[in-house]
């Protein structure tokens, strides 16, 4: 009975006991996590040599995001160099080579036979446009060809390089039991389990957060006794 008549003096005191109970609970739940980190002492510091030497097996890596894909898009350009290169230059000679069945050799005949007659005949008009716009287009493909083919090599080293790396990532992810391009997510992560593990294995600054709520506790209760005393 005796917490039935406090509250009822409470009431007619008008005190407001949500701060203090709040200090109270936040108070209890620091005396918690104090607790459990001097009786898991040994477990959160099991817990974080694996998270270090996981993290920094992955930090080896430095997995960026995004990263998994252009890799195996590189992989795939620089293991297919000759076939790229051949495949330019064979487009280039149809577009432009000597051969009389080149490309734009016979747009540009086509176009000048148009050319000479659309006065004549102004329907050829509308087709002399579409086949200037259309040789225009053939040059400007050309011209990229062309110098597509004069940067483009094969380059084993290069390769070898992405090879190496490309292992790297596929290692590591089957060490992890974890899809290539989540690795970046993963190391992510690991992190914050790390941090968040740090922060919990932190004694003094887990007694440090006893003391304050303590005082914050005190000094709320402080100001409920004055309020009941009146």
């Amino acid at each position: 009975r005796p917490a039935a008549v406090r509250a009822l003096l409470d009431g007619y005191a008008g005190a407001d006991l949500r701060d203090l109970q709040a200090a109270w609970d936040v108070w209890q739940q620091a005396q918690t996590a104090l607790a459990s980190a001097r009786s898991d002492q040994e477990h959160l510091s099991r817990e974080r040599d694996r998270l270090v030497w996981q993290i920094g097996e992955l930090d080896k890596l430095a997995p960026a995001e995004g990263e998994w894909q252009d890799l195996n898009q590189q992989h795939t350009r620089l293991a297919n160099s000759q076939s790229l290169i051949d495949g330019a230059s064979a487009a280039a000679d149809a577009l432009e080579g000597d051969e009389e069945g080149a490309a734009l050799s016979g747009l540009t005949r086509a176009l000048g036979e148009l050319q000479a007659l659309q006065e004549i005949e102004p329907e050829f008009r509308a087709l002399v446009e579409v086949l200037e716009g259309t040789v225009a287009q053939a040059q400007d493909a050309a011209h990229s060809l062309h110098a597509y083919l004069r940067r483009a090599e094969v380059d084993p080293q290069a390769l070898a390089t992405m090879d190496e790396r490309l292992g790297l990532w596929m290692s590591l992810a089957r060490r992890y039991r974890r899809p290539p391009e989540e690795l970046p997510a993963v190391l992510a992560t690991w992190r914050e389990e790390l941090a968040a593990l740090e922060a919990a294995a932190d004694l003094q600054a887990l007694e440090s957060a006893v003391a304050q709520t303590a005082t914050a506790y005190a000094a709320e209760a402080k100001r409920v006794s004055a309020a009941r005393a009146k």
